[in-house]
């Protein structure tokens, strides 16, 4: 087992976790997971306060030795938040064999640096295998690192970045809900000093908006933070805030297990969100450190470790015997955490025609309505930060109520908060202008995909031809930004009818993607017989660049509103006997690089892109020709400044990206080719 674990734990999409015996049937499975989940409780619940405190001392002992063997990690919070973690995972209805079931309740740890003391309460409730803990923390292959990882079982998301996980938290709650789990509950621990970031007042307000009863903040309120005392750092008046926020707020002692306890069960009858404020005591029951500030994340020389490995060896002394683990670890197993929701994109697509002029906003808001239309109830979720009526998304609650979730204007709380739908098994979406769900979000969308969440991002207003609103809202950094998210795939469609098979094609698949769109209305491409190009036997394949017109002295290679211009320069250069071949590359993050050797055949390539040109598709085919040795004449025209407050005509004028340059462009480069023989 533990060679087969060794194998395992290095490749990525792999968990450790216990196997559970089958049935054979999914619903005897469903009734073992149930039991499993009460056995669990019980061992808990049965304990002594005396023998909670014990298991309670040494696992700090435990936390100090894992520490002390990985060289670093945090030790101050690890302590104050540990008893927290015990009884919550002691107590709420979730267990190893259970983390496929969609009704189990969800436990989200926001500040993650406290991964000493989450990892060693893994291991306690039989997640992990605390050997494997040991020996692999802060180590390669990275199963278990110094932020908590999903790689790991039992962890639902990697948190790293403060602020982020009372929104994950709402997304986990909003999907139960979807679903009809009405007895599931999610619980989200933070640290004060994260309290005094924005996202967490936005996650509040929409929490009690949505009337979220099932979820549970629960704040370590130590006092400290890496850099001195919250109070001086920056004061913040948590209770006031969920309180004015319409939240259900429980003080207690975070030490003490009576009210620990009683507060979970006084947050599961009330009918609002519920936050626990709980004291406790930084780098509790360690000589010298209690209350300090500089242990947030200083690590114990080498006498303070034999001191407080002493010292807890003393306190456990004085206390009742009790055998550990609570929970033995007894497998391994890959599995998927969230699970699936059924979901279908419908049989019949839709086709445009050449006389009906739309924008890909539009064109994505239908497929959303027929979406909603032939998918039952809490299968799927569109997200909106106050413009659906630009996006012509307001009628999907019409059609199917609760498909649509209004979050107001907090870009970062709705993203993560998406993100923790998407987790739960809901086909999620998240649709808004370019800046607003790309740039002004990035980290936010770093962590959903770093969790490999499969959240669907509908990117309308890419690109500079968003014209008047100025260069503020003229968004040219989609791909570069897209392609530094390592999981997810990125389509730029050319017409209506790809856009609309792009989005069911990214609806339809389980993985993170982005769909970016201009603001302008976009014509029907067709071929040269007049014929629609993507019509209704065409299916989008991503990474599959498409031939819009076929040309033997240059190939122009584009995406998107740009097709059009390229459609345009062809025309100029067959006047006067040139024929260019046009390339709709639609993936820049996965170019055809078949499909580019084809067109370095010509001997010379142009890309033209309405993206900062540093940054974009003409970067991505550079390389490539330069990285496999290519040989041919290559321009790139792309953003070189930002914009203006002018129409589309007068941005593409001000970039030189009309149709007219991009001819001598072509020109040039053919004459070039030529001259070099």
């Amino acid at each position: 087992m533990k060679e087969k674990a060794d194998a395992l734990a290095g490749l990525p999409g792999y968990r450790w976790d216990v196997d559970i015996e089958k049935t054979g049937e999914e619903g005897g499975c469903r009734m073992k997971r149930k039991a499993d989940a009460h056995q669990r409780d019980q061992v808990w619940n049965d304990l002594s306060a005396g023998q909670k405190k014990a298991v309670s001392v040494s696992l700090k002992k435990e936390i100090v030795a894992l520490i002390d063997a990985a060289g670093s990690g945090h030790i101050g919070g690890s302590m104050s938040s540990l008893d927290l973690l015990l009884a919550l995972y002691g107590t709420a209805h979730i267990s190893p064999g259970c983390m496929e079931d969609a009704g189990r309740d969800r436990i989200i740890v926001s500040m993650g640096h406290i991964s000493p003391a989450y990892y060693c309460v893994l291991a306690e409730y039989g997640f992990i295998s605390k050997e494997e803990l040991f020996e692999k923390y802060r180590r390669l292959p990275g199963v278990f690192e110094g932020h908590p990882s999903n790689l790991a079982p039992g962890v639902e998301w990697c948190n790293g970045c403060l602020g982020q996980g009372l929104s994950q938290g709402c997304g986990a709650a909003i999907a139960q809900r979807l679903q009809g789990q009405k007895e599931s509950r999610v619980y989200v621990l933070m640290g004060d000093g994260e309290q005094s970031k924005g996202q967490i007042q936005e996650a509040i307000e929409l929490a009690a908006k949505e009337h979220l009863s099932n979820l549970v903040a629960i704040v370590d309120q130590n006092g400290q933070q890496a850099s001195g005392s919250t109070k001086e750092v920056l004061p913040v008046p948590i209770r006031e805030r969920y309180r004015g926020a319409g939240w259900k707020v429980i003080e207690i002692n975070g030490h003490d297990y009576d009210q620990i306890c009683d507060a979970f069960a006084e947050a599961k009858a009330s009918d609002v969100p519920t936050c626990i404020l709980a004291d406790t005591v930084m780098g509790k029951d360690i000589p010298g450190i209690e209350h300090d500030w500089h242990y947030h994340g200083a690590r114990l020389d080498a006498g303070q470790v034999k001191e407080a490995l002493a010292h807890l060896d003393e306190l456990l002394a004085a206390l009742p015997e009790v055998k550990l683990p609570l929970r033995s670890w007894s497998g391994i197993r890959k599995h998927n955490p969230a699970g699936t929701v059924s979901f279908t994109c419908g049989e019949a697509v839709r086709v445009y025609r050449q006389e009906e002029k739309t924008d890909g906003r539009r064109v994505c808001a239908q497929a959303l309505a027929d979406f909603a239309r032939c998918n039952p109830a809490g299968s799927m979720c569109v997200l909106d930060c106050d413009l659906a009526g630009g996006l012509g998304i307001d009628c999907l609650n019409a059609i199917r109520p609760g498909t649509m979730l209004e979050c107001g204007i907090q870009e970062h709380n709705a993203l993560s908060t998406a993100g923790g739908i998407a987790a739960g098994g809901v086909r999620t979406f998240y649709m808004g202008f370019g800046m607003f769900a790309l740039a002004e979000p990035f980290n936010q969308l770093r962590v959903i995909d770093q969790n490999h969440i499969p959240l669907k991002i509908i990117a309308s207003h890419c690109g500079v031809d968003v014209g008047q609103d100025g260069k503020s809202h003229q968004m040219i950094d989609y791909i570069a930004l897209s392609n530094a998210l390592l999981g997810s795939e990125l389509m730029i469609p050319a017409d209506p009818n790809q856009a609309d098979r792009a989005l069911r094609y990214l609806a339809g698949t389980d993985r993170p993607g982005i769909l970016a769109l201009p603001r302008s209305v976009f014509p029907v491409l067709t071929d040269e017989q007049g014929e629609i190009l993507f019509g209704e036997a065409y299916s989008y394949e991503y990474g599959r660049a498409d031939w819009i017109r076929r040309g033997c002295d240059a190939v122009i290679i584009t995406y998107g509103i740009m097709v059009q211009k390229a459609l345009e320069a062809r025309q100029m250069l067959e006047a006067e006997g040139l024929t260019c071949g046009i390339l709709n590359l639609t993936a820049p993050k996965c170019l055809d690089e078949e499909k580019i050797r084809e067109a370095a055949e010509t001997g010379t390539v142009v890309v033209i892109e309405d993206h900062n040109r540093r940054s974009g598709l003409g970067s991505l085919v550079g390389t490539f020709l330069a990285e496999q040795g290519i040989s041919c004449v290559y321009r790139s025209l792309g953003v070189e400044k930002y914009g203006i407050s002018a129409g589309p005509e007068a941005q593409f004028t001000y970039q030189n990206l009309t149709e007219g340059h991009l001819a001598d462009v072509v020109r040039e480069g053919i004459r070039a080719c030529r001259e070099k023989g």
